[in-house]
């Protein structure tokens, strides 16, 4: 059973973004395991912007949905 986590953020000074993780079983909903989602979707954020990793660009996380179905947006 795949389990669809789904990030909406943005950068300081932009519109906001998504990013779509799946996973093939339950994972942990640990405070290691979110922040590890985080920064995926940081990394993959700054990367798609134009912006190096270790950019001082803040990245804000809105909401964490989790799923077991996939997850649309809607704009």
């Amino acid at each position: 059973m795949n389990v669809y986590y789904k990030i909406i953020g943005h950068l300081e000074d932009d519109e906001q973004e998504t990013g779509t993780y799946v996973f093939n079983e339950e994972q942990p909903t640990s405070h290691a395991f979110i922040q590890s989602l985080e920064e995926k979707f940081k990394s993959q954020l700054l990367e798609e912007c134009g912006y190096d990793s270790d950019s001082n660009k803040e990245v804000y996380i809105d909401y964490i949905f989790k799923s077991y179905q996939p997850i649309q947006a809607i704009y």
